[in-house]
């Protein structure tokens, strides 16, 4: 199982969730650290990948043996977010 890490946006972002979305969120999370390839890899982007949760996606990439957790938000504007940091 890979180790998760998670950057400060993603962390902010996901502290303004509600307890239902959080756990969804975290399940989501576990099932990416246990088969991290499960995500669809981004055209644009090196060794980044999506993981689509309902409307909501997480944008992470793989390093070793850990996972870091980007960025997470609306499908409509988490791609935009992602273009701010990368």
């Amino acid at each position: 199982m890979f180790k998760p890490l998670f950057t400060k946006s993603f962390s902010l972002i996901y502290a303004h969730f509600n307890e239902n979305a959080k756990r969804i969120v975290d399940e989501s999370i576990d099932a990416i650290c246990e088969f991290p390839e499960r995500g669809k890899p981004l055209r644009h982007y090196k060794n980044i990948r999506s993981k689509r949760v309902g409307i909501l996606r997480i944008i992470y990439t793989i390093k070793e043996d850990k996972v870091i957790f980007l960025v997470i938000g609306h499908r409509k504007t988490v791609y935009k977010d992602l273009e701010k940091f990368y």
